[in-house]
């Protein structure tokens, strides 16, 4: 028996509970801490501990501890998990009205000026970018990544977020501080990735930009209805 097809039995095993399943699917497109997993699954924190170890050790999330908050936890999907997840569910449960992605960071300086430029990108979809407090410059960093990976960025300078954010729109902050300073917003998701600012250095830059790639194909796949052509291939 080949050892891919035992590893595969092996997670379809794992997910055969429903509660891991659905945490699994809590936390495709955002990253969300045990608390407020406990009370989507309605379950105790023993029991969620229990399920989220099993999940960790299958190597189908990975757990990490907020920049913003030490003593707060987010738990994250493992891309390895990303065959396993109901698309049509993700599809349902995230909305955007306006049919925008809105990407907020503390400074809009590198993480959300990024992630916009590359939903833009990869999607050709309406997006912006703001900051919480937003810096004097965009980083030069982010300038040389962008650069780099040959991606036109959207923005010459940071912007409030409070002018760019509407109603109907979907937030995404990528940053934990951010996350934890806006305001309250009907449509949200939350990605904690490390601020590559923080050293200044291309490898925090380039590490970010892959996180953000990752999350944003995956959230396209969700967000973004195939075309007919498209859905014929």
């Amino acid at each position: 028996m080949c050892s891919d097809w035992a590893d595969r039995a092996r997670i379809h095993g794992v997910l055969a509970d429903p509660h891991r399943l659905a945490a699994l699917h809590h936390v495709a497109l955002g990253d969300q801490t045990p608390k407020l997993l406990a009370e989507l699954l309605d379950i105790p924190m023993p029991l969620l501990s229990h399920h989220l170890n099993v999940l960790a050790e299958s190597g189908l999330i990975t757990r990490t501890t907020s920049e913003q908050d030490r003593r707060k936890r987010f738990v994250t999907l493992h891309s390895s998990a990303v065959g396993y997840l109901d698309r049509t569910w993700l599809r349902e449960r995230v909305a955007a009205p306006s049919g925008r992605v809105v990407f907020a960071c503390t400074h809009n300086s590198a993480r959300s000026v990024l992630a916009a430029a590359l939903w833009s990108d990869r999607f050709n979809r309406p997006t912006a970018a703001g900051g919480t407090t937003p810096g004097s410059r965009i980083h030069p960093t982010t300038v040389r990544t962008a650069r780099r990976h040959r991606l036109p960025l959207l923005q010459s300078e940071p912007t409030p977020l409070r002018d760019v954010l509407g109603p109907g729109d979907l937030l995404v902050t990528v940053c934990d501080a951010a996350n934890e300073h806006v305001e309250s917003h009907p449509h949200r998701l939350h990605w904690s990735i490390p601020d590559p600012a923080a050293s200044g250095d291309t490898p925090s830059f380039e590490a970010a930009f892959d996180r953000l790639r990752e999350r944003i194909d995956r959230l396209g796949s969700a967000l973004v209805q195939p075309t007919s052509e498209e859905s014929k291939g």
